[in-house]
């Protein structure tokens, strides 16, 4: 009985006046359930179905009594509470569902002594294999990816795959006599080549023979210190070379080139002031938004607000709200004077890039005017840089025996 009563809902009532018992008379003609009755002073309690308790106003004035209601039990009351808070129990839903399906899929690869195999080769082999980060764990074959590995490569002389959680940790080792070793430089030694063209600004050689002094102007690729060194015999004629890596500190004064374009058209937000809130729930880096709450904004910014999260092995799932901002594109031009603050910026930014790098800023002659619709700062730089390059000595100079003494 009372299992009935809560599906259609009860409440329990206080009424007083001159005619309770008259009242409940003609309740109960009306064949109305009434039970738990208790009477506390002048008032009467009494438990009566939802239904019959709409249905007893007209009784209650005919008898002069007044009558409130206490307490709510049942389905009816208990509803709406629960439809308010649908999307935290749809929430909770989701969270369990993903937590369940990530918790038996495959969410990363680690490898472990790969040294000659890089990663990407690994992993396209693994995904004809049909293994990839998102598949179900018990679809892996480890046992036939480990033969697989070792047939595939022959490098490989043990391997050995193992689930750890979510992840899948792929141990190998390589037979070390077939790595392929770096290939020796050839001990011929290296010399220094300009990079730009210019004049010597300052030269100190450390190592090599200079082939240009100060004030000297030279030419992109003009050979300034070389690392053949040649060695005389008592006749001061050549009998053979010494080979060393070049190394000095070279200075060169050189003009470079200075470019930098800003379009004369800019697009800016202005925001409407309409605004929305909606809720999400993330996996790892995805959010997953309710897009019908932003829907009717064409352009617009969504801000997160803090969320819950719970994280295990490498993945974090959570839930929390958002807002969404809606805005209009809008059109604007720089003035001069924000296209010179803005280029000028960025000229200096620059600048300091080199002058980091080492490189003596002595001159700027630089304009700013609007070239092919842009605003652009152009103009040359006169500065003072290391502007050269090492390059290898392939083959020795073999000096011919029979020219000796």
């Amino acid at each position: 009985m009372r299992s009935f009563m809560y599906a259609d809902g009860y409440v329990r009532i206080k009424i007083w006046g001159s005619g309770v018992e008259r009242f409940l008379v003609m309740c109960s003609r009306k064949k109305m359930s009434l039970w738990d009755i208790e009477a506390q002073g002048k008032f009467i309690f009494v438990n009566m179905r939802l239904k019959d308790f709409f249905n007893c106003r007209k009784l209650a004035r005919k008898a002069g009594i007044r009558a409130v209601v206490v307490e709510r039990h049942g389905l009816p009351f208990f509803m709406p509470k629960l439809v308010r808070r649908s999307f935290m129990i749809v929430g909770f839903v989701l969270f369990l569902l993903v937590w369940f399906v990530s918790t038996n899929m495959l969410l990363h690869i680690r490898l472990e002594g790969n040294y000659s195999i890089s990663e990407d080769v690994f992993k396209d082999f693994l995904k004809e294999q049909g293994v990839y980060v998102g598949m179900w764990k018990k679809d892996i074959p480890l046992e036939e990816l480990e033969k697989e590995i070792r047939k595939e490569f022959d490098l490989v002389t043990w391997t050995s795959g193992k689930l750890d959680g979510t992840v899948l940790i792929i141990s190998m080792k390589e037979n070390e006599k077939l790595v392929p070793q770096e290939q020796e430089k050839p001990a011929y030694g290296s010399s220094i080549y300009a990079t730009a063209d210019g004049i010597i600004s300052s030269i100190y050689v450390r190592n090599g023979v200079p082939m240009v002094k100060k004030g000297t102007e030279v030419k992109k690729g003009d050979l300034l210190v070389d690392g053949k060194v040649p060695v005389y015999n008592e006749a001061q004629e050549v009998a053979y070379y010494q080979y060393y890596e070049a190394d000095a500190d070279i200075g060169i004064e050189t003009t470079i080139p200075v470019d930098y374009r800003l379009n004369k058209v800019y697009v800016t937000k202005s925001y409407t002031g309409r605004q929305s809130e909606g809720n999400y729930f993330f996996i790892g880096q995805k959010i997953y938004r309710n897009i019908w709450k932003d829907r009717t904004f064409k352009y617009r910014d969504f801000v997160l607000a803090p969320k819950k999260s719970l994280t295990w092995d490498t993945i974090s799932v959570g839930f929390g709200t958002f807002e969404v901002y809606e805005y209009v594109k809008m059109e604007k031009e720089y003035t001069k004077e924000e296209a010179k603050m803005l280029l000028e910026k960025e000229f200096e930014k620059n600048n300091v890039i080199l002058i980091e790098k080492g490189v003596q800023i002595l001159e700027k002659n630089v304009t700013i005017d609007v070239i092919m619709e842009k605003w652009a700062l152009t103009g040359t730089m006169k500065v003072i840089m290391p502007a050269f390059n090492h390059k290898l000595i392939e083959e020795p100079e073999e000096i011919n025996d029979s020219e000796g003494i």
